[in-house]
């Protein structure tokens, strides 16, 4: 679950739903961890021998340990708080890439030109994990890309189906509250002869 702090930064209007959120595979944080804990294993291994040598043995183990910790600790916290959340309104990527570094992109439907996938490589396969990309009818804005998806296929299903049940078209929504506005304040005989009825 998202923590409260990603969660106040999402600004989601009143009435938006939260219809899928989708995190990175672990398999795709497996390397990170794995150097981490081969540091700090490699200390602990190494504890007598680096003690015994001293105050430079001492500061070698301290060194490798903490390291290791930080390795794991910003793997923990990237794999937490990279995720890609679908509304029923617009997608939202938030991309941790760092202790605090972190991108918001918020993309609504209409915007979105074409959405394609990508499964490559044979343990990727096994795994069913796949790549997803999201082109924008607004050239000068970049692709989103999603690695290491498990299930991408229903995250992309769920975008098309998101996209096709997009009420959010402002331009129609502004347009039928004035009009609607308007034939209120003029009332429906005036009103239909203003547009022609």
């Amino acid at each position: 679950m998202l923590n409260k702090k990603l969660i106040s930064d999402l600004s989601l209007v009143e009435g938006e739903k939260i219809k899928l959120m989708v995190w990175r595979s672990g398999w795709a944080f497996v390397w990170p961890y794995f150097w981490g804990m081969i540091l700090v294993a490699v200390a602990f291994f190494f504890l007598y021998p680096l003690f015994k040598t001293g105050l430079l043995g001492i500061a070698a183990f301290s060194l490798l340990t903490i390291l290791g910790l930080i390795i794991i600790i910003r793997t923990a916290i990237i794999s937490h708080n990279t995720v890609f959340i679908i509304t029923d309104r617009r997608l939202i990527d938030i991309y941790q890439s760092g202790f605090g570094q972190r991108e918001i992109t918020n993309v609504f439907y209409n915007t979105i030109q074409e959405i394609h996938t990508r499964k490559s490589g044979l343990f990727k396969s096994l795994l069913g994990l796949g790549e997803i990309y999201i082109s924008f009818t607004d050239r000068s804005r970049s692709k989103i890309k999603l690695t290491d998806i498990g299930r991408y296929q229903q995250v992309v299903k769920q975008i098309l189906a998101e996209q096709r049940n997009y009420s959010g078209g402002t331009d129609d929504q502004e347009a039928e509250i004035i009009l609607n506005k308007i034939k209120n304040k003029l009332g429906t005989e005036k009103f239909n002869q203003l547009v022609g009825e």
